[in-house]
Formats: structure tokens, sequence, C-alpha cells
């Protein structure tokens, strides 16, 4: 369950590479900070544990056993995902934190360090995260609360009207590129089936397009833009693909 509601920090995601046992260092996390915590091991499992489990932050160290997680940073800023990331390292040269930032870390944090001085910093992060989420609630407030159905569909706490091309998730509208939107349709079409990755790139995408790792990147974007605002409407079924279901508990 995406937990992001009311501008509130409550997941984590923890890139441990082999420096600390995921167990460990999800413990830490939760009596340290108060947040629940998900791991991964590697870069592309950090990407991929992203895009699952949607976390409210995501703190990593730098060396990972495929590769630096200044790359992983990179392919999710690529993607869309506007995550806050904290990074720790044990580089201390300038080049590497300008790297760091360049790709989109918030935080570049050499270690060691003071384990105050640690979580002071990340739970500044967090607190400038939900002032900024807080200060952008009252124009949501604004909104309309429902569209107008003709020629639309609902799923759950979802609208998509093909009237007007618009989405809505509990009474909010949710911009959406073309991309975007005829996915969300191709998924809502199908609620509570299993829909392999194949299936979806052939009827969004046409089915002589060769990119899969188009669907997994999009379906990311839809994740971003829909689960803060109810809890997570696409699931995914490992070695299978994507199942909507926004009234499926997580």
């Amino acid at each position: 369950m995406h937990s992001a509601y009311n501008g509130k920090f409550r997941k984590a995601l923890l890139g441990c590479g082999e420096s600390i046992p995921a167990e460990r260092a999800a413990m830490l996390c939760k009596e340290i900070l108060g947040l629940d915590a998900v791991t991964a091991t590697t870069a592309v499992e950090l990407v991929e544990r992203a895009a699952d489990a949607a976390p409210d932050l995501v703190i990593s160290v730098t060396d990972l056993p495929d590769g630096s997680a200044i790359d992983a940073v990179r392919e999710l800023r690529g993607g869309g995902d506007t995550v806050p990331v904290v990074l720790l390292t044990r580089h201390t040269e300038s080049n590497r934190r300008v790297a760091a930032f360049a790709a989109g870390a918030d935080e570049y944090i050499v270690v060691p360090a003071d384990a105050t001085e640690i979580q002071m910093r990340i739970r500044a992060l967090i607190r400038r995260c939900v002032w900024e989420r807080e200060t952008a609630a009252p124009e949501a407030e604004q909104r309309p609360e429902e569209p107008d159905l003709t020629g639309g569909v609902r799923v759950g706490d979802i609208v998509l009207v093909a009237e007007t091309r618009t989405v809505t998730r509990a009474g909010t509208p949710v911009e959406m590129t073309p991309t975007e939107y005829g996915l969300l349709e191709f998924l809502m079409a199908h609620p509570r089936q299993v829909l392999s990755r194949q299936q979806i790139l052939g009827a969004v995408w046409g089915p002589h397009h060769q990119g899969r790792d188009a669907v997994d990147t999009y379906i990311r974007y839809l994740r971003r833009k829909l689960d803060p605002l109810g809890p997570p409407a696409i699931h995914t079924k490992r070695g299978y693909g994507y199942v909507f279901d926004p009234e499926r508990e997580a």
C-alpha cells in the first residue's frame, strides 16, 4: 500500500548491498526513523522495488554488487519517478558528489559520519517533502469532485471518461499524457485480470513494438500519479505481468 497519504512518510526502500543484513537495516530504519522498510541488494532490484513498493523515501549505499546506486537513481528519474533519494557513500571525491546530484539524488552523505547527523539530515529532507505536499493540498481541495460519467468507466474510485479523455481518482483530476491514458484505458477495460507485458505492449503500443521496457516504465508513471490518491491500483504478478485492481488490499 502506498504510504504517501496526507503528505506523511511511512515506507522506505533501503538499498543495502552486501554491507549490512537486510533485516538489520529494516529494523534500524524502523527504530531510528519510524519508517517501515523494504530492501534491495542490487541496483536492478532497487529500481524494481521502487516501482513495485511505491516507497516514500529511498536510502541506499552507492556501491551495490551489480553497479552504482547513482545509475539506479538516474534510471528512476528518467522514468519520471520523483521519490526522494538519500545516498550513503564512502567516496569523498567531488566528482562523485556532482554525479549523484546530477542523477537526481536529494542527499549525498559520506560515511562513516556521526549517526545523529545522518538521522537529522534525513529527517530534514522528510520535513521538506512533507511541507511541499501539504502546501500543495489546498489546490487539490478546490478541484471538482466527480466528472460527468457519460461515456465513462469506473473501477473502484478511478473514473475514466472517454469523451473528454479525463481521469479522476477519488474526485481528484489526474493529468495524463496520451500514452499514459491509453495504458490506463486498457487496464481499466480488464480489471482484476492478469495481463502480460506482451498483451499490454500489443494493445497500447501496437503488435510490432519491441520495447517491452516501455510497459514497466509507463506502469511506474501511472503508479506515481494514482497511488498518492489511494491504495495501489496496479499490482505486479511476478513472472506473469500486472493486475489492475484499485480495491484490492496490498
